[in-house]
């Protein structure tokens, strides 16, 4: 995407930049919460634990 500068010269819109950095941020979080292949295999989760221990568990089913 470019736009053309009041002298008639093509430069690059900054709206690409913008994009630019946004995608980077998104990719950060997405790795950081588990959300891309690679990162499935370091996120682990609690063990699961019994319904008896659980008080929440005639409420919620």
């Amino acid at each position: 995407m470019s736009n053309k500068a009041p002298s008639g010269v093509l430069r690059r819109s900054p709206l690409m930049d913008v994009t630019r950095d946004l995608a980077m941020v998104m990719k950060v979080y997405e790795t950081e919460m588990g959300f891309t292949p690679a990162s499935h295999s370091r996120i682990s989760t609690a063990s699961a634990a019994s319904k008896d221990s659980d008080p929440w568990a005639e409420i919620a089913g």
